[in-house]
């Protein structure tokens, strides 16, 4: 029995809060179900004004760092400095030219001996046996006087052709007779000491082809000996 009254109390429960109309209610302020609208207490809604602790927290926005692309350095190559090996030069071992004399010299011993030219170098210098050169030529004019004809200029008397020979081997002769070596007939003369140096000499001149004439010119000296 007691069963019976329960469930007929809950069902008269039950219809008289769903019999009203839904109009009446939304008048009434009735919002069954809705927090929204009405606090635990019944009240209105209010706007949390800080002071609530029960109001949300609001966490701001985290913005990340932008962080930017950061390029690495590259440290640029060093490339080692390439320094070009230097070849000493090779200078070759040279003799230190010895000065030559200016001019022959009549010193040492006397050397006659045939000496072939082998490039020898002839500076400008002047003659050393030329008084014994000259004195060979007057020796032989005036020792023969029958070899010559005047031209006017006694010292350089014409030469008969058939004596031309005997003229430029009489003033060899005459060389050799005091202590120097001469070259005998021939194109020019040739006098040296010994074979360190020579000198040439032309004393037979030719105005034409059938003229000769004595002369007296100093051609040069040479180190060493040419003859």
């Amino acid at each position: 029995m007691w069963i019976v009254l329960l469930v007929s109390a809950a069902a008269l429960g039950c219809a008289s809060e769903y019999d009203t109309p839904l109009d009446a209610r939304d008048d009434a302020g009735e919002t069954h179900g809705d927090d929204s609208a009405a606090g635990d207490d019944g009240s209105p809604d209010r706007v949390p004004d800080g002071s609530d602790d029960s109001a949300a927290e609001v966490v701001p926005d985290v913005v990340p760092d932008v962080v930017p692309d950061v390029v690495p350095e590259v440290e640029p190559e060093v490339v080692p400095e390439v320094i070009p090996e230097v070849v000493p030069e090779v200078v070759p071992d040279v003799e230190p030219e010895v000065p030559l004399p200016v001019s022959c010299e009549w010193t040492g011993d006397q050397d006659c001996s045939p000496h072939a030219d082998t490039g020898g170098r002839c500076p400008d210098g002047p003659s050393t046996f030329q008084s014994q050169v000259n004195a060979g030529i007057n020796s032989a004019i005036s020792g023969h006087p029958e070899w010559f004809t005047d031209s006017g200029d006694a010292s350089t008397p014409f030469i008969v052709n058939e004596f031309v020979d005997a003229y430029m081997q009489a003033v060899s002769d005459h060389l050799s007779s005091v202590g120097l070596c001469a070259s005998g007939p021939g194109e020019e003369l040739n006098v040296k000491y010994n074979n360190e140096c020579s000198e040439a000499w032309d004393i037979v001149a030719t105005p034409d082809s059938s003229t000769y004439r004595v002369r007296r010119h100093y051609v040069g000296c040479c180190f060493p000996s040419f003859f």
